[in-house]
């Protein structure tokens, strides 16, 4: 719900502003990895959610 997405967003906005102000980036760059961002974190909590769960749905680790 509400909270995690709270988190998520605060999170972003500051690693926002993090990137235009210490490393000087343009709006361009900061879309860019923020999109790649994104995109890891749904590719690795897909691999996460197919690969690595067992009988009933525990996580397990080989």
């Amino acid at each position: 719900g509400l909270i995690p997405f709270t988190i998520l967003s605060i999170g972003l906005v500051l690693y926002y502003q993090y990137l235009r102000k210490n490393k000087n980036a343009n709006l361009n760059e900061v879309v860019q990895t923020i999109f790649i961002f994104l995109l890891m974190s749904l590719f690795v909590l897909t691999i996460i959610g197919i690969y690595f769960r067992g009988e009933g749905m525990s996580l397990t680790f080989f």
